[in-house]
């Protein structure tokens, strides 16, 4: 699934530099960010492993399925982060910077720590989700 994710995650990034399909707008930029936490329900839907004593079976049982899904994970993160990524340091793309060249260093430079904090505090959560799926500690088990 990793080898997945990062397949669909580089064509994100790779789509990025159509023209045709680039979005320029801070609220749906900040539409498509947050549309993405849709799929977290879907991901609890798949095959999630929970306590060995549970015999429920879950709602998407198949593994393509999944990786399918996960495939358009990995995309949107790479198209959204890139579009981010490109938009807040840009004079022509960003309104607040209009006039300002010297501030886009520091746009650059907030961008990039609020995108490494984002992924800290995901990699946080996910011990928080283990625990919930699981009905474990995660730190043990």
């Amino acid at each position: 699934h990793f080898f997945v994710f990062n397949i669909g995650d580089f064509l994100g990034r790779y789509i990025c530099q159509f023209r045709r399909i680039q979005v320029w707008s801070s609220k749906r930029l900040m539409a498509m960010s947050l549309a993405r936490t849709l799929f977290i329900p879907v991901f609890l839907m798949c095959n999630v492993q929970r306590s060995p004593s549970s015999s429920s079976t879950p709602i998407i049982n198949s593994d393509v399925l999944f990786m399918l899904i996960l495939l358009a994970f990995g995309m949107s993160n790479g198209y959204v982060s890139s579009l981010c990524m490109m938009a807040a340091p840009s004079v022509e793309h960003n309104p607040r910077l209009k006039g300002r060249v010297e501030d886009v260093d520091v746009a650059a430079t907030v961008a990039s720590f609020c995108l490494i904090g984002g992924l800290a505090v995901g990699s946080f959560a996910s011990f928080a989700v283990r625990a919930a799926v699981c009905g474990c500690n995660p730190f043990t088990e």
